[in-house]
Formats: structure tokens, sequence, C-alpha cells
């Protein structure tokens, strides 16, 4: 009769676990769709100064050459 509890226990462990990993689960889907925010942000900003850096680039040529 030591058996049944036993398997009632086990049971428990086994929801819990699941439970567990139902929630780390979550956990990891959240923080990499925050880091995936934060390299896109990154990858936006760096997009937008080297664009900003080339427009520069090419006005401060298009000045040059038409000074001289």
């Amino acid at each position: 009769m030591e058996q049944k509890p036993n398997n009632e226990q086990l049971r428990q462990d086994l929801d819990d676990m699941k439970q567990r990993i139902e929630q780390l689960e979550q956990s990891v889907a959240v923080s990499s769709r925050s880091r995936q925010k934060k390299l896109s942000l990154i990858t936006f900003l760096l997009t937008f100064i080297l664009t900003l850096c080339g427009i520069l680039f090419l006005v401060g040529i298009w000045n040059y050459l038409s000074g001289h």
C-alpha cells in the first residue's frame, strides 16, 4: 500500500516540474524578445549614423569640388 502515496507524490513532483519548465520557457522567450528589440534598435541607430556620415561626406566632397 506504500506504492500509491509514492505514485501520487511522483505525479505531484512531475506537475511541479512541468510548471517550472513552462515558467522558464516564458522567461526565456521574454528575454530573447527583449534582446531582439535591443539589437534592432542598435542596428537602426548604426544605420542612421552611417547614413548621416555618408551624406555629410558627399556634401563635403561636393562643396570641395565646386569650390575649386
